[in-house]
């Protein structure tokens, strides 16, 4: 299957839950119907020369009609937002867009507060303890991850947390770009359904996957930048914190002042304090 053929059954998947959910009107970018009829006349060349368009040009095609659509279709209703959000997880338990799918055990779309959070937020991808447990942000760092929810003045329940990518990496390997990349689509129209107020993004990987070859990707930990007009911070995660449980030097004590610091500003920003 080429990459016209990918986009194009994306799109009207796209459509058909926009249908089910009482909508019948959507804005596309220009730029983007001209990207999708371009394939029709490259076909026939590409097929004689026997060229087969590679994964990062399905990916970038992919990409360039979620952002779209993030950018041009309105929210949607408590219940809509349930049933689109339940169409994504389907998507995610039968994708095959990467490697992980061959060793995934359960995929897992996220979880929490669908209905406009105050925040919403996204670590790399899921580990062995979230993939046991059936929900992201679980074990030893979803521990921690509470703690830190709590101590904002939330229930996890009232916000969201989810990953990049939705399935986990052999070991517990941080994802490749290609991964966090082919789960990209899944993400924004997460994002556009949900609606959070703001995104917080905890880890270096998780940055990277959000922005992937953005300027923002080189957003240092404690700073805002934007998302679609979202505002996203950018933190430690509650993970790499723990990896400094015996540490002499102080170095764990300082990274949660800065994760403390960090969801301080989130706080200020969605009202709390």
């Amino acid at each position: 299957m080429d990459s016209y053929t990918y986009i194009i059954n994306d799109l009207i998947d796209h459509i058909n839950v926009l249908k089910e959910l009482g909508q019948r009107t959507i804005e596309i970018e220009p730029q983007v119907v001209r990207d999708l009829t371009a394939p029709i006349a490259a076909a026939a060349s590409l097929k004689n020369a026997g060229v087969a368009q590679s994964k990062a040009q399905r990916a970038e095609g992919r990409e360039r009609l979620s952002k779209s659509l993030l950018q041009s279709t309105k929210p949607l209703d408590a219940e809509a937002r349930a049933q689109a959000l339940e169409e994504i997880a389907g998507q995610v338990r039968h994708c095959t867009e990467c490697a992980l799918c061959q060793s995934r055990v359960k995929a897992l779309p996220g979880q929490g507060n669908p209905n406009s959070p105050d925040v919403m937020f996204i670590g790399p991808a899921p580990d062995a303890a979230d993939e046991q447990a059936g929900e992201t942000f679980s074990g030893p760092g979803g521990e921690l991850m509470t703690q830190m929810i709590t101590a904002m003045g939330y229930e996890r329940e009232q916000v969201f947390l989810t990953n990049i990518c939705k399935c986990r990496p052999e070991n517990d390997r941080a994802p490749l770009l290609d991964e966090m990349q082919a789960c990209t689509a899944f993400l924004e129209e997460q994002i556009r359904i949900i609606r959070p107020k703001v995104i917080v993004v905890m880890g270096e990987q998780a940055i990277k996957g959000l922005f992937l070859n953005q300027s923002e990707a080189a957003a240092p930990q404690g700073r805002w930048t934007q998302y679609h007009g979202i505002p996203v911070m950018s933190t430690f995660h509650p993970k790499y914190i723990l990896r400094f449980q015996n540490d002499a030097q102080g170095q764990q004590k300082r990274l949660k002042i800065s994760v403390w610091s960090a969801l301080q500003a989130v706080m200020r920003q969605t009202g709390k304090v």
